[in-house]
C-alpha cells in the first residue's frame, strides 16, 4: 500500500502489487566432472550455480549431494569427495518455482592398475600390477614375467621400491619372496601389505600417477 499527497494537500493511498521475478533455470559449471577420494588437492571442486534470468527476485539456492557416500557438498557449492562411484550434485531454488540445476561427478579410487606384465625379452622383469589403500594399510600387487626360454627362480632379494608422480625412486623395505620358479615366458604375482604406522610416508599418495618395482 502507497500513500501519496495531492496538489492540493489531500492524502490519498492506493494497493501496489509487486510480482516477483522467479528462477526459470540454473545452469551449475565445475573445473572438472572427475574426482580422487583420498587425494589432497583432487579431493574437493568447486560447483557454481548461475540463476537465470540475473533479474530473478530470490537467487538463493539449497545444495543438496545424490549420495553423500561418494561425495558431500556444503552450503556454498563446495564438494568434497568420500568414497568412489557417481554422484549428481544438485542446487536447488528457494523461490518456489521448484526449478533446480544438477552437475554429475564421477569420484576414482586413488589407485593404480595395471593390465598385464611387462614383459622384457631375456630377462626376469618386474612390475607393479595394483597399489591401493585398504584401511591402514598400502596393497602393492607385483607382477614377476619370466622373458626368457628357460626355467628361472623367483628372486628372493632386492628393495621394493616405488615409482612417484615425478619419476624419484622411493626405496620402501627389502623383499623377501623366493617363491619357486617360473616357466619360461611365465607371469606370476607377489602381493604386500605395508602398514601405514610403519610407514607413514606412504600414506596419502596419489597412487592412480605411481609406479613400483624391485631394485637391486
Amino acid at each position: 500500500r502507497v500513500s501519496v499527497e495531492t496538489n492540493n494537500g489531500k492524502r490519498r493511498s492506493i494497493n501496489v502489487t509487486v510480482k516477483p521475478v522467479y528462477v526459470t533455470s540454473i545452469a551449475m559449471s565445475a573445473g572438472t566432472d572427475t574426482l580422487t577420494a583420498g587425494v589432497a588437492g583432487r579431493d574437493t571442486l568447486q560447483v557454481t550455480a548461475a540463476i537465470q534470468p540475473e533479474e530473478a527476485t530470490i537467487k538463493d539456492v539449497e545444495w543438496r549431494s545424490s549420495n553423500t557416500r561418494v561425495a558431500t557438498v556444503d552450503g556454498n557449492g563446495r564438494v568434497t569427495a568420500v568414497g568412489v562411484g557417481r554422484v549428481s550434485i544438485y542446487a536447488l531454488a528457494q523461490d518456489g518455482s521448484r526449478r533446480r540445476g544438477a552437475f554429475r561427478l564421477n569420484v576414482a579410487a586413488n589407485q593404480f592398475v595395471r593390465r598385464s606384465a611387462v614383459v622384457e625379452p631375456g630377462r626376469l622383469a618386474v612390475s607393479a600390477k595394483q597399489l591401493s589403500y585398504e584401511r591402514d594399510y598400502l596393497k602393492v600387487v607385483l607382477f614377476y614375467a619370466n622373458g626368457t626360454e628357460e626355467r628361472v627362480p623367483v628372486p628372493g632379494g632386492g628393495v621394493l621400491t616405488l615409482i612417484m608422480p615425478d619419476g624419484a625412486r622411493l626405496p620402501v623395505m627389502p623383499m623377501e619372496t623366493g617363491r619357486g620358479t617360473l616357466r619360461r615366458n611365465g607371469v606370476t604375482t607377489v602381493t604386500l601389505r605395508l602398514p601405514l604406522a610403519a610407514y607413514p610416508r606412504l600414506a596419502g599418495l596419489d597412487l592412480a600417477s605411481c609406479d613400483a618395482t624391485v631394485s637391486g
